[in-house]
């Protein structure tokens, strides 16, 4: 009896991507198509109102996040939001009241 062999990827970390897109950026790209389609779809400049800027986002993704780590665009979004200040404290009274207890211990 013969033994079946089925060729396998060897490449398993492989992220997915869609026609060069990430699924995030893919996401992205729905949306603005749909919200402008929803707001300025009635007109009758419709192609170049909603497809142009839409095909441009697209482009500016594909073009722009080249050569870039995986998830960069969510990265980048996270940092955007994140404070700017980042601590161990909870906020300033606590660290003040750490350093007045530690400089009371030390005396």
């Amino acid at each position: 009896m013969p033994v079946v062999c089925t060729p396998v990827s060897r490449c398993l970390e492989q992220k997915l991507k869609i026609a060069g897109f990430e699924i995030p950026d893919l996401i992205l790209i729905a949306l603005v198509l749909t919200v402008l389609n929803f707001l300025l779809g009635p007109l009758d400049q419709r192609f170049i109102m909603v497809w142009i800027p839409t095909l441009s986002v697209s482009a500016g993704l594909f073009f722009g996040k080249r050569g870039k780590a995986d998830k960069h665009l969510i990265h980048w979004f996270q940092n955007r939001i994140s404070p700017r200040a980042l601590s161990a404290f909870e906020s300033d009274q606590v660290q003040s009241e750490f350093v007045k207890l530690k400089r009371g211990l030390e005396s």
